[in-house]
């Protein structure tokens, strides 16, 4: 999620392989979103245009709260929870 043309790479590597871009699930860590939000929420933008199903894991266990999801268009939402508590 830290390059900017990572959805637009995906995107182009499905079509080489002719896969439809609907037939995959990409998975984001927390982490991968907070680092940088702004890159993030443009690649989330570009690949959801295309249908790409998006999930965000291990929701809870860094630093974001509940109002980063209102800024990101994700399908499935998977909450962690540290394994010492």
């Amino acid at each position: 999620m830290r390059d900017v043309r990572f959805g637009e790479k995906l995107l182009e590597f499905l079509t080489e392989q002719e896969n439809a871009p609907n037939s995959i699930e990409v998975e984001i860590t927390e982490t991968g979103i907070i680092e940088n939000m702004g890159t993030a929420i443009k690649t989330i933008e570009i690949l959801r245009e295309h249908d790409v199903t998006l999930s965000l894991d291990y929701f809870g266990t860094g630093y974001s709260s509940l109002s980063h999801l209102n800024a990101l268009p994700l399908d499935v939402l998977k909450i962690g929870c540290p394994k010492n508590r």
